[in-house]
């Protein structure tokens, strides 16, 4: 280089030496490095349960079996974890709002409860086949989503609360959905997440669920969770 062509270098304007750098690719910003081991991405989907009250120590939970999750969604709750839950969702609800689930490899999905709050023992079996319907839909939404790899499917929670054909109905709801699964009638990527059977063998399981679990019932779950997810994912560290 001349000593001219130094000279205009030392000398030059900030804003042409950044626009030198810019063009050259020094101030673009690099995608981050990949993980090792690689983080597990999980969108978690669902109503309140997912979100509200004690909803992220749930997440708070998984992640000390499982620290290399990492949580995607359109929201966060009390401690800052993404995830794709809606206080007061029904299935309906989260059919509508499809579009707005982000494309992620791995789904949780945890909804029905709030269909199921009848006043009527007649309409227990009907009610519930609807309900089961309409979660089979978004299952088949999540599955057309381009990344998808594995739905998890939970199965949906028992509750105490004062109606007890809430209870009932989610109960039916599962089995319309279990019966499904056996008929293979779910795409090999569902994965089916028995919460209602280790949480009925639960002494005293009443108090820890109610609705919406307590800080005990959540780290409940997210051991059933961890070990469907550890399983189906291989993962070893």
């Amino acid at each position: 280089m001349s000593a001219h062509s130094a000279s205009t270098a030392r000398h030059a304007h900030p804003a042409v030496t950044l626009a030198v750098l810019v063009a050259c690719g020094v101030c673009r910003a690099q995608p981050p490095a990949p993980t090792t081991p690689p983080q597990v991405p999980l969108c978690m989907i669902g109503d309140s349960i997912t979100w509200t009250g004690e909803g992220d120590y749930w997440r708070q939970y998984l992640l000390a079996g499982l620290p290399r999750l990492a949580f995607v969604g359109t929201h966060t709750a009390v401690l800052g974890y993404s995830h794709a839950g809606e206080g007061g969702n029904s299935t309906g609800r989260v059919l509508a709002r499809m579009d707005a689930i982000p494309d992620c490899p791995y789904y949780h999905l945890l909804i029905g409860t709030n269909d199921n709050s009848i006043k009527d023992p007649a309409v227990v079996e009907t009610h519930a086949q609807g309900t089961a319907s309409r979660i089979e839909q978004i299952v088949a939404g999540l599955l057309a989503k381009p990344s998808v790899e594995f739905v998890f499917l939970g199965s949906v929670l028992p509750c105490q609360t004062d109606n007890p054909l809430r209870d009932q109905t989610n109960a039916a709801t599962n089995r319309y959905l279990r019966a499904k699964l056996a008929a293979e009638g779910f795409d090999r990527r569902v994965i089916w997440v028995e919460y209602e059977g280790p949480i009925r063998a639960t002494e005293n399981w009443g108090p820890m669920i109610l609705l919406h679990p307590t800080k005990d019932g959540y780290r409940l779950i997210a051991g059933i969770l961890a070990d469907y997810v550890t399983r189906t994912l291989a993962i070893d560290d």
